[in-house]
């Protein structure tokens, strides 16, 4: 007997309203994506493509979590995935991938088009929440930002999304260290909407307190797990998204996690404090969606970028500080090289001119990291203990060694007039 039975908890119910209308919409489209994923998910379980036939059920299990008969394949499905030595004919893994490609496409463009219909309602939460739905099926498909994406997010910030102008200012950079684009990411962005609504909702609270930004305490107003998790995989700011995006590139810990080569997608909260437009708390999950590492992408990442123009000339501060205590902070623009690939690297030097001259600055490595309590990673590290002058021609010749392979690279980059990116723009 076929589990049709899921289907029943999903029944479209009566009901009036917007938000009742929007719930009654949404158990149908569940209900549909039910009923078409269950063949998909016997498919896979038939033909023991027990991987797969997992990940199927572990969406029917969403979409009907009381369903007894589900939990039991898909933990059948998941034992089995461990010892099986099964190897599927060609043709079932292409009926499947045939199957699993349509079934997202269609599942997809009806849950942006009900995210649509929900903030053209002004049910902006619920409206977000499906459109992480369609997000992870387009994601499932190896799709990018979709048409329906774009749409969806133009319609609910008419004058333009923060968050995503964010991206777009991060886009920006990457492109000139040739990297390639991040997506925004509604899925991610929940829960950092979560924690960046925790941290206004606790801001004072000593264990909120520097470095304690990042964490959330079960007993206090506004904890979530979600929120819990994006706190520890985010960059952290005090402003408004674009700003706060802009000033992590200013750094140099926050730097390193949004300059990944393989950094896929962005999730961005956003919370005022007491009503004021530029006050509150802006988190920045930049290390939950980092893909496999792809070798035919930059894996040696200068920054500033090799023949940037504009540069900032000042360092904006950060939590943990690089910089030696005791010593002030009116610093020039970090300068980093940063090795993404495989092993570690050791040692390493680099000499920094500007208009010919060389300067002086606080270099750490991996060895010698610039806090004993808080690595380098596989970073080299530059601070000029000054301010940068203004359209100056900054040369930088940088050395080191990975598992004992000599690494070098040589760049130069030109100064604006701006001491800090965040304040310009």
């Amino acid at each position: 007997m076929r589990i049709l039975a899921l289907l029943a908890v999903l029944a479209l119910p009566a009901l009036a309203g917007d938000a009742e209308e929007l719930a009654a919409r949404l158990k149908k489209l569940q209900a549909d994506e039910a009923t078409r994923r269950l063949p998909l998910a016997e498919h896979c379980e038939k033909c023991k493509m027990w991987k797969e036939a997992k990940e199927e059920y572990d969406r029917l299990t969403e979409l009907a979590p009381d369903n007894a008969q589900v939990l039991e394949k898909s933990k059948k499905a998941d034992e089995m995935a461990k010892i099986s030595q099964a190897r599927p004919a060609k043709a079932e893994q292409e009926a499947y991938a045939a199957g699993k490609a349509a079934l997202g496409r269609d599942m997809s463009k009806k849950y942006w088009e009900l995210a649509l219909w929900a903030a053209g309602k002004e049910l902006r939460e619920d409206a977000e929440r499906i459109a992480g739905m369609a997000e992870r099926l387009d994601e499932g498909m190896g799709a990018g930002e979709s048409p329906q994406s774009k749409k969806f997010y133009d319609a609910l910030h008419p004058a333009g999304d923060e968050r995503k102008k964010a991206v777009d200012a991060l886009n920006g950079y990457r492109k000139k260290c040739g990297l390639p684009p991040v997506v925004f990411s509604a899925t991610i962005s929940a829960g950092a909407q979560r924690h960046a609504e925790y941290l206004v909702k606790n801001e004072g609270h000593p264990s909120t307190d520097g470095l304690g930004a990042h964490n959330e305490d079960p007993a206090l107003p506004g904890y979530t797990p979600e929120g819990e998790r994006a706190g520890k995989s985010s960059d952290i700011g005090q402003g408004p998204p674009v700003p706060s995006m802009i000033n992590m590139l200013g750094t140099f810990y926050h730097r390193i996690p949004l300059l990944h080569p393989d950094l896929k997608k962005v999730g961005i909260g956003w919370a005022t404090k007491d009503g004021v437009a530029d006050r509150g708390w802006c988190v920045i999950d930049c290390m939950s969606a980092v893909g496999k590492r792809d070798d035919k992408l930059p894996r040696l990442v200068a920054y500033p970028a090799p023949g940037a123009k504009d540069v900032q000339r000042a360092f904006d501060d950060e939590l943990p500080d690089p910089i030696p205590p005791g010593e002030d902070h009116e610093n020039g623009e970090a300068i980093t090289l940063s090795w993404f690939g495989a092993g570690k690297i050791s040692g390493g030097e680099m000499e920094v001119r500007v208009d010919g001259a060389a300067i002086e600055g606080y270099f750490s490595t991996r060895d010698a990291p610039a806090r004993g309590d808080h690595g380098n990673g596989n970073s080299l590290c530059f601070i000029p203990k000054d301010v940068l002058p203004p359209n100056a021609k900054v040369e930088v010749k940088a050395k080191t060694s990975v598992d004992g392979k000599p690494l070098e690279k040589s760049w130069s980059f030109t100064t604006g007039e701006h001491e800090h990116d965040a304040w310009k723009k």
